[in-house]
């Protein structure tokens, strides 16, 4: 019942993100949530954490327009590609849920400005297979990624996803993968030059040493309804991607790669939230953006919504008590 209120009219789906945007963001407007803290290297967020300050009502604000703006973002570009129907906005409406599973992602944190890039990073990516010569493409792609990393160092980690989608996509031209590589340290070798000129450049290595020497390890407690959700969404993500990979063979080739490359994004991003720390949180909404593709367009083409039901129920009413607990 509830996948199929999903996949009704287009105007009724965007009357359904509204309202869901109000439920889901209402306790964090009511019970205001401070930016969160990191032991992680994020300048770029520390700077804007140090301009907002603590101006409750406006962190919430923009944490809610932030995450509508990826939301419809993120479904216009998967739609541009041919990766969800014309006229659904079920990628949203699932980003949206997954974006605000915990009262206390309800705030500006670090993974809402990743995402951002990240889902720009993909605008850039899934065009690599359509042009002969994808310079412009990677450089782009790269360079997003790059900027991530300013709000979250582990970011990195995707760049892996850069040279895995040159092989799923068979781009073996070397310009493109020195460009990748090119465009990955420019805005890095800028900051080098920013803190060298500041005299502050000695500091900024040791932090990311120190960082790399001791890598937080996973230390979240999970209770019994986080336990209960990430256990339905596990379940419900690993069973749309198992039923997409079988159903791909049936797909056109650019259909067939740019799924490979987002269930990769889905897999790579998993140590980012296993070495997160304290962080888990909100770091666990990285997942957010492979999660919603995968899902939406499991559940755009199945037709026996049972199990499928039946998991996103569980999902659902843990979102619920998670903020009646």
């Amino acid at each position: 019942m509830l996948i199929k209120v999903f996949r009704s009219d287009f105007s009724f789906q965007i009357l359904i993100i509204a309202l869901l945007a109000v439920l889901l963001w209402l306790n964090g407007f009511l019970h205001p949530i401070p930016m969160p803290s990191s032991d992680a290297i994020m300048p770029f967020y520390d700077l804007i954490k140090n301009v907002l300050g603590n101006i409750s009502w406006l962190i919430t604000s923009i944490g809610l327009i932030l995450v509508l703006a990826e939301a419809v973002l993120l479904n216009l570009i998967l739609t541009n590609h041919d990766m969800a129907p014309r006229n659904s906005a079920l990628p949203a409406i699932l980003y949206l849920m997954l974006m605000s599973w915990s009262p206390s992602v309800l705030t500006l944190h670090p993974a809402l400005f990743v995402n951002a890039f990240l889902i720009i990073f993909l605008y850039y990516f899934l065009k690599v297979h359509e042009q002969k010569d994808a310079f412009k493409e990677v450089f782009s792609a790269t360079l997003t990624l790059s900027l991530a990393t300013f709000f979250d160092l582990p970011i990195f980690i995707l760049f892996l996803l850069v040279w895995i989608g040159f092989m799923v996509y068979r781009t073996f031209t070397w310009r493109e993968w020195v460009i990748s590589v090119i465009g990955f340290f420019v805005p890095l070798l800028f900051a080098a030059v920013y803190y060298f000129l500041i005299g502050n450049l000695s500091t900024v290595i040791a932090e990311y040493v120190k960082f790399f020497r001791y890598v937080p390890h996973f230390n979240y407690h999970f209770n019994w309804i986080t336990a209960a959700y990430f256990s339905a969404f596990i379940l419900l993500s690993s069973w749309s991607i198992l039923n997409i990979i079988n159903v791909l063979k049936e797909k056109i080739i650019t259909i067939r790669k740019k799924f490979t490359i987002m269930i990769w994004f889905f897999i790579i991003a998993i140590p980012i939230i296993l070495f997160s720390g304290n962080d888990f949180e909100y770091q666990s909404t990285i997942l957010a953006i492979p999660a919603a593709t995968i899902m939406a367009f499991y559940f755009s083409m199945v037709k026996k919504l049972r199990f499928l039901e039946i998991l996103f129920a569980c999902m659902a009413l843990a979102l619920i008590l998670l903020r009646i607990r």
